[in-house]
């Protein structure tokens, strides 16, 4: 709650088994500005005239029933007069006090409004690592949105409270946490000063709870059944301390999902804005499937956390990447929605793209240039753990000898399975060397079970000779005698 400043107000066409992937069904989802567009005129500022002290500033959201708001309890709390306004600028008296759950900071106010839209709500909890959106009135900047994720739900005094991200202050208190859907999940509570985004919401059930049949009480009745508030001396519960390989592992996976999500983004691209009606058939399911890993993966490294400072690093890495991938496959799901809706590639559904794109580039980028995150990694990829989830570098070759990444082979590959080849793109040494979209290695030279890195070998110590090498393709093993030339294309040099 809002004491000092101790504590601030809160705030991968899958071409290689894609029926094995879990797909969620997300097509409800909404654009962040039709989120906007049906959430704003039911949130409401609040100007509070305390009966002692300097008045605040605060926000509530039309739910319950008809004339009826919620908001949390510390926002009105000793309230002398409260003044609503509305986003198209109407301004109502709010009367007086319903019903109220002090310990839980929440409450039911009486606004002299009525016919005003009520907010849907969803009294389940939401998932960890689900989006999330906030609007209100940011120190004073009203009626602004912000997103990010619900990070975790914590037990923190005994209640239950949702940790989310979206950056909010003085002024959010009281309003909606939303989900994709435009449904309240909570109703913003408290946040911390230490940390960047530790915000934290009360769940919409606390407020249904409450009983919506008393009758109004006016605010010079209105009286606090507790003592003065002092600041939560209450820690989110730790995080579960993480072995290294279980860090090793988690790290992987992460890794892997972050990797495989640019290469869905990737075929996409191709099978479906490279084509003028691409957008005819939908979304790709693909897309879906990496949403839902995504989330599994920012889950999983929020849930528990590594003691070694170094796989401390990379879970930071990761869950930036992740939060960046996240992003670029929301990106490309609402660009193909925005085509189908305008039967075309418009200048919005471009845009988007463009987001996406620029989303890929953040997350290839993140902590490239950082020193103790290259020297952490390379540490890490070392591990047994790590080599079980994931065979690393498998894009090229390296030279033993030399380190040196020798040859541009060119086709990509998902980064768990390491013996398809998922697209092989025009001109490139695989394309001239025969190889085609969808291709599945099953033995180089003879030796079974072959991954990219061995054929990559083979090729390099077989340059100017034969090779063969045997694929599966549309389901049919098929035979293929490669003529290795005697000049590989170099792999370009960062």
């Amino acid at each position: 709650m809002l004491v000092g400043r101790t504590l601030r107000v809160a705030s991968p066409l899958f071409l290689l088994g894609l029926a094995s992937l879990q797909i969620i069904a997300l097509a409800d989802d909404l654009k962040p500005e039709d989120i906007y567009k049906s959430v704003a005129p039911s949130v409401v500022t609040l100007r509070v005239e305390k009966k002692q002290g300097p008045g605040s500033l605060g926000t509530v959201f039309m739910a319950v029933k008809d004339g009826m708001a919620v908001t949390a309890w510390h926002v009105v709390k000793d309230a002398k007069s409260v003044t609503a306004k509305f986003s198209n600028g109407e301004e109502f008296d709010v009367s007086g006090l319903v019903d109220k759950d002090e310990k839980r900071d929440v409450a039911i106010v009486r606004v002299k409004a009525f016919g005003k839209k009520l907010l849907p709500v969803m009294s389940d909890d939401p998932a960890v690592g689900s989006r999330a959106y906030v609007i209100g009135a940011p120190i004073g900047l009203e009626f602004t949105i912000s997103d990010g994720l619900i990070s975790q739900i914590q037990n923190i005094g005994g209640k239950k409270q949702y940790q989310f991200s979206c950056p909010a202050s003085h002024g959010n208190s009281g309003g909606p946490v939303v989900n994709a859907k435009g449904e309240v999940l909570g109703i913003v509570s408290w946040g911390i000063d230490e940390g960047q985004n530790l915000n934290f919401a009360v769940p919409i059930s606390y407020a249904l709870a409450l009983d919506s049949t008393l009758p109004t009480t006016p605010w010079d009745a209105v009286r606090s059944s507790m003592p003065p508030a002092e600041p939560p001396t209450t820690k989110p519960a730790a995080r579960e301390k993480l072995s290294n390989d279980d860090a090793d592992r988690a790290i992987a996976d992460a890794y892997v999902c972050g990797w495989d999500t640019v290469l869905a983004l990737e075929i996409t691209d191709l099978e479906v804005v490279a084509k003028t009606d691409g957008f005819k058939n939908g979304i790709p399911p693909l897309l879906y499937s990496q949403q839902s890993m995504i989330a599994k993966n920012i889950k999983r490294l929020t849930e528990a956390t590594p003691e070694e400072p170094n796989r401390l690093r990379l879970f930071a890495l990761h869950l930036e990447r992740l939060s960046n991938a996240r992003d670029a496959v929301a990106n490309q799901i609402d660009a193909i929605k925005e085509a189908q809706r305008v039967h075309g590639w418009s200048n919005y559904a471009i845009d988007l793209l463009s987001k996406k794109s620029a989303r890929v580039d953040s997350f290839r980028n993140s902590g490239s240039d950082i020193t103790a995150i290259k020297k952490a990694f390379e540490e890490v990829k070392k591990s047994a753990a790590f080599q079980d989830a994931i065979t690393p570098d498998g894009m090229y070759y390296v030279n033993e000898k030399t380190g040196d990444q020798d040859f541009m082979f060119g086709a990509s590959t998902w980064t768990r399975d390491l013996a398809g080849l998922v697209i092989v793109p025009k001109g490139t040494l695989a394309d001239k060397l025969g190889f085609q979209s969808g291709d599945i290695l099953v033995s180089v030279e003879g030796q079974e079970k072959a991954k990219i890195p061995t054929l990559k070998k083979a090729i390099f110590e077989r340059r100017g000779k034969n090779l063969l090498v045997v694929v599966e393709r549309d389901r049919k093993k098929k035979e293929l005698k490669l003529r290795i030339p005697a000049e590989l294309p170099p792999y370009p040099k960062p």
